[in-house]
């Protein structure tokens, strides 16, 4: 009898220890104030349930990578393991965005609220790095170190392997977004999970030089996604009009 009690506390001993390990492992959120976000529940209206988190950090400095600006991730609501990444880069400041315009205020002018309220994919995350003037910091911090950054990235957020990712941006964002393609071009092992790029009114006067770096990518990743030429092109729209990846999905962008 003796030796069946202790069978049985041993059993139970291990079905205890299985449950505490399981309700031990921090979820996304807790993982990324460990990490020195601040995270901040968002809903469609107080009366909603909640759609997910908008968290912030106010900049990133880790031996490899240092940006120096705020980086938010705008999350839905049971997102534990990212299969899709946004990378979103926004305008040139004062056109999209005052020039101290906070994450949160960025967010809200580019309509980005939906990629938490409805997001395309259920378990993706939006990225929206903040930059100075006319994408200085993007040029200076993002594009040089952009390995580094998804690397990061991926760590962080504890993205899937196979992890896809999108880069969308808009008012001149052309310029970081272009070089990116263009460097990432010759890594296979990055090139070949973007599945979509997108500019809305981004390119200016640009266009040549930008399709001259996407064909660089196209080139890398024959799938690369990008079905609404008028968006990639350039789709005329007011300087203030938002838009969102919600809109895009629409026209069977990605």
């Amino acid at each position: 009898m003796e030796s069946l009690i202790k069978s049985g506390l041993a059993i139970w001993t291990l079905i205890f220890l299985s449950f505490s390990a399981h309700a031990q492992t921090p979820d996304l959120i807790t993982r990324l104030k460990e990490a020195g976000f601040k995270c901040e529940p968002v809903w469609k209206k107080e009366t909603d349930p909640v759609s997910g988190h908008i968290c912030e950090i106010s900049r990133v400095s880790t031996k490899d990578f240092y940006y120096g600006q705020p980086i938010a991730l705008m999350i839905p609501k049971d997102v534990t393991s990212p299969s899709q990444l946004v990378l979103h880069l926004h305008g040139h400041r004062d056109v999209c965005g005052q020039r101290g315009a906070s994450p949160h205020a960025l967010i809200q002018k580019s309509g980005l609220m939906n990629q938490v309220h409805s997001p395309v994919v259920k378990d993706s995350i939006t990225i929206l790095p903040v930059s100075q003037g006319k994408g200085e910091t993007y040029k200076e911090q993002l594009v040089p170190k952009f390995g580094k950054f998804v690397q990061w990235i991926e760590e962080i957020t504890g993205a899937k392997s196979d992890a896809e990712w999108v880069i969308m941006g808009h008012g001149g964002a052309y310029e970081p977004i272009g070089e990116i393609l263009e460097r990432q071009a010759s890594n296979p092992s990055f090139i070949k999970r973007v599945k979509g790029v997108g500019l809305l009114n981004a390119a200016y006067s640009k266009l040549p030089s930008y399709r001259a770096k996407l064909k660089k990518a196209v080139a890398a990743n024959s799938s690369l996604k990008i079905h609404d030429r008028q968006l990639i092109y350039g789709l005329q729209a007011g300087p203030h009009q938002s838009f969102a990846a919600q809109k895009l999905s629409k026209r069977r962008f990605w």
